[in-house]
């Protein structure tokens, strides 16, 4: 099957030079809301709008999952430049949602997560650890967003969804250990506070947040 390019769709390219080059700076999105996430650094690489929402779009929900790769170089960007990776720092994806990951199959902060890692041994000579450390809570409903098309928006406000349990629990084993929270998306920021949360409920320290593409500045 012919291909085209995610962003702008010139074809036989799998991502154009002109859309690569489209602006990607590392950023910190305003966060509105920051209880769990008070004194801790968040990062964003690229803005989710224009050329990168469509390049998100094809690789989360268009099964261009090879984009990823192009992405990993963001997170990997960011992890050398502003959080740094010494000791034993934990790269934890954030989980999708059961019906997130039944429509797209696969988990595309897991795939970041693994991704990144890779290109920060190719490029840093230490490759960090990739730990499943953050599951779904017991009792969030299995279907969640199944039905959903590839870029519906999210209905819900964002005080409605802060006012929810928390959608993600924290495995023990991470007591001890410092975390950067890894994700691909960030639009209110309430699942990067969950998981927040839920990691240090159970002694684990997040000193860092990073996301592929956040909703604002």
């Amino acid at each position: 099957m012919p291909i085209s390019c995610a962003g702008c769709g010139r074809l036989d390219v799998v991502l154009c030079e002109e859309c690569r080059g489209a602006p990607h700076q590392v950023f910190q999105p305003q966060l509105v809301w920051r209880e769990a996430l008070w004194g801790i650094p968040v990062w964003a690489c690229v803005p989710y709008e224009d050329t990168w929402r469509r390049v998100v779009i094809s690789a989360k929900d268009g099964g261009r999952h090879g984009l990823f790769r192009y992405a990993a170089h963001h997170i990997a960007n960011a992890l050398h430049s502003h959080v740094g990776l010494g000791g034993e720092v934990l790269l934890v994806p954030m989980p999708s949602s059961y019906g997130g990951w039944i429509r797209r199959g696969i988990e595309p902060a897991a795939l970041l997560a693994r991704h990144s890692a890779r290109v920060i041994a190719q490029t840093g000579g230490v490759r960090p650890t990739v730990a499943r450390g953050l599951r779904r809570a017991p009792g969030v409903p299995m279907f969640t967003g199944a039905i959903k098309g590839p870029s519906a928006p999210k209905r819900r406000g964002r005080t409605e969804r802060l006012g929810e349990s928390p959608r993600v629990r924290a495995r023990h084993w991470l007591h001890g250990h410092e975390v950067v929270i890894i994700d691909d998306v960030l639009t209110t920021g309430a699942s990067l506070e969950s998981a927040a949360a839920a990691i240090t409920s159970v002694g684990g320290r997040v000193v860092a947040g990073v996301v592929w593409a956040a909703a604002s500045r």
